[in-house]
C-alpha cells in the first residue's frame, strides 16, 4: 500500500513539474520572511501587538476600542498570544502568517487544478504570478491576521462551489467544510463574509435558472442550510457579543473616529467625486509610491494597482538600506534608490495585468452565465463583491492619509484575481492566432515584470545587499 502510494506521488509529480518548480520558488520566497522581513515593520504592527499582549496578560478578548486593531475578531491574536506565553520570540511570531500565506498557495494549486483545467499553461502562470505578487508576499511576513483569514477564506472558496455542484451526502461533507473553514475565517477578518455572499446569490440565481425551481430549492437546501449553520456555530457568537456590548454585529478600526469628528458627517455621496473612479493617473507608473493618486487629485484604481505591485506605502519589503547605500525617502522613510527601478516595472506589469483581470472577468462570468456553471460562477461573483467592498470602503473612509485603498486588502481572494489572469493568457496561446499569440507574450512578460520586485526584495538584496 505505502509502495503504491509511492508510485502514485512519483507519477503525479513527473506530471506536474513546472507546477511543483514554480511552487516551490513561491515557498521559498515566503520561507526566506523569517530572515529578510523585520516583523516590527509590518502594519499597525503596534496596535497588532498591543492586541496580542492584552490577551497574554488578561485572557480575554480587549474593549473594541482599545486600539486601532481590537476591532478585529480574536483568532489570529489568541494563536499569537499562546506562542509567546510559550517563549517564542516577536520574530518567530510572524511565521504564523508565513506558514498560512505557504498554505494559502499551495490550496490555490489545488484549486487550479480543479476549476481551471481547460489550460496548462494557464495553471502555471497563475502559480507563478500568486507566487511571486508583491501585496501577498508581503503581508505574509506581518504580525497580523491578514493571511491567516486569507488562507481560510481560499480554502472556504475552493470548497463552496462544491456544495453547489454536489448532492446528497457528499454535498454535506463540502459543506460542513466550506463552513468550518468560512467560520474560522470570521473568527479572523470580516473579509470571509463576501465569499458567503457570492454563495447565497449563486445559489438563488441556480434555483431561479432552473426549470423545476421546487426540486432545485430542495436539492441545494441541504448543503446550503449546514453551510451557514456551520458558520454560525463556530464564529456567530462573536458578532452576537458584538452586537450586544457595541449595538453592532460588525465593527471597524474607523468607528470611533465616525462618533466624534464631524469629518465622517459628510453625506456618503458627497466623500468622493466621480473622478475618484473615473479617472487614471499617470504618475503611479513613474512613481508607484505615496502620494502618487492621492495628490493633486485622489483616484482608487491607480492606488489599487500600486498598492498590490509595490510597496506603495514603502513598509520595508525591501529590507531597509544600510548606511553607505544609496537611499531614497519615500513616505518619509528610507527606500533603497536601487528598488525604484523594479518596483516601477512590477507597476507596469501588473496594470496590463489588471486590464486582463477585468476583461476575463467579463469574458468569464458571460460564458459561465450561460453554460450554467455555477460552481465557478461563484468564484466570479466573489471577486466583483471584493472588488466592490474595497471601493465601498474607500469611499466609507476617505481620509487618504489611513490608507484605506490597498491592494492587501485583497488577497482574500488573490488567487482567483490571479487565476483570471492565467486563464486569459492561456485562452490567447490556445487560439493560435499571431495577434492572440503576441497578446498572450505581453501577459507572460507581465508576470515577469511583476515579479521583478519580489525577486530583487527577497532574492537579490538578501544575497548580495
Amino acid at each position: 500500500m505505502l509502495l503504491e502510494r509511492l508510485r502514485t506521488i512519483a507519477r503525479f509529480a513527473r506530471g506536474h513539474i513546472p507546477e511543483l518548480v514554480v511552487v516551490a520558488f513561491g515557498l521559498g520566497l515566503r520561507i526566506s520572511l523569517t530572515k529578510t522581513f523585520d516583523v516590527t515593520l509590518g502594519y499597525d504592527f503596534p496596535t497588532h501587538l498591543g492586541f496580542v499582549n492584552y490577551i497574554r496578560e488578561h485572557w480575554q478578548i480587549p474593549p473594541y476600542n482599545f486600539n486601532f486593531s481590537t476591532y478585529n475578531p480574536a483568532l489570529y491574536y489568541a494563536v499569537a498570544a499562546l506562542l509567546l506565553k510559550l517563549g517564542c520570540s516577536l520574530q518567530a511570531v510572524g511565521r504564523i502568517s508565513i506558514v498560512c500565506s505557504c498554505l494559502q498557495l499551495l490550496v490555490m494549486w489545488i484549486g487550479v487544478e480543479v476549476y481551471l483545467r481547460e489550460t496548462r499553461l494557464g495553471r502555471v502562470l497563475s502559480l507563478l504570478l500568486f507566487a511571486t505578487l508583491p501585496a501577498a508576499l508581503h503581508i505574509a511576513g506581518f504580525v497580523s491576521n491578514h493571511v491567516m483569514d486569507d488562507l481560510f477564506c481560499t480554502a472556504g472558496a475552493l470548497l463552496a462551489p462544491q456544495v453547489i455542484l454536489r448532492r446528497g451526502r457528499s454535498a454535506i461533507h463540502y459543506a460542513i467544510g466550506a463552513g468550518v473553514c468560512l467560520g474560522l475565517a470570521l473568527l479572523t477578518k470580516i473579509s470571509g463574509v463576501t465569499i458567503l455572499q457570492a454563495f447565497l446569490i449563486v445559489v438563488v440565481v441556480a434555483v431561479w435558472r432552473s426549470r423545476d425551481r421546487v426540486l432545485a430549492a430542495r436539492a441545494l437546501f441541504p448543503g446550503t442550510a449546514v453551510l451557514f449553520g456551520v458558520v454560525a456555530l463556530i464564529a456567530g457568537w462573536h458578532y452576537a457579543r458584538h452586537k450586544v456590548m457595541y449595538g453592532r454585529f460588525v465593527l471597524t478600526g474607523y468607528d470611533p473616529f465616525n462618533d466624534t469628528d464631524p469629518v465622517w458627517k459628510v453625506p456618503y455621496l458627497d466623500r468622493r467625486t466621480f473622478g475618484f473612479l473615473g479617472y487614471w493617473d499617470s504618475a503611479v507608473i513613474g512613481w508607484p509610491f505615496w502620494p502618487s493618486g492621492i495628490t493633486p487629485y485622489s483616484r482608487f484604481w491607480p492606488v489599487l494597482v500600486a498598492t498590490t505591485f509595490s510597496d506603495y506605502y514603502n513598509f520595508a519589503f525591501v529590507p531597509r538600506p544600510p548606511r553607505g547605500v544609496p537611499a531614497t525617502l519615500v513616505n518619509g522613510k528610507p527606500m533603497r534608490t536601487a528598488a525604484l527601478a523594479p518596483a516601477v516595472m512590477a507597476v507596469i506589469g501588473g496594470l496590463v495585468l489588471a486590464v486582463l483581470v477585468v476583461v476575463a472577468w467579463l469574458v468569464s462570468a458571460r460564458t459561465l452565465w450561460r453554460r450554467d456553471d455555477h460552481g465557478r460562477l461563484l468564484l466570479i461573483v466573489a471577486v466583483g463583491l471584493a472588488t466592490l467592498a474595497q471601493v465601498h470602503f474607500s469611499i466609507r473612509f476617505y481620509i487618504d492619509r489611513m490608507g484605506p485603498t490597498k491592494g492587501t486588502y485583497l488577497q482574500f481572494v488573490g488567487p482567483i484575481y490571479c487565476a483570471l489572469a492565467g486563464a486569459a493568457i492561456g485562452w490567447l496561446w490556445n487560439r493560435r492566432r499571431p495577434i492572440a499569440r503576441a497578446l498572450a507574450v505581453v501577459g507572460m512578460v507581465a508576470i515577469a515584470l511583476s515579479a521583478t520586485y519580489s525577486v530583487f526584495a527577497k532574492v537579490v538584496v538578501p544575497l548580495w545587499g
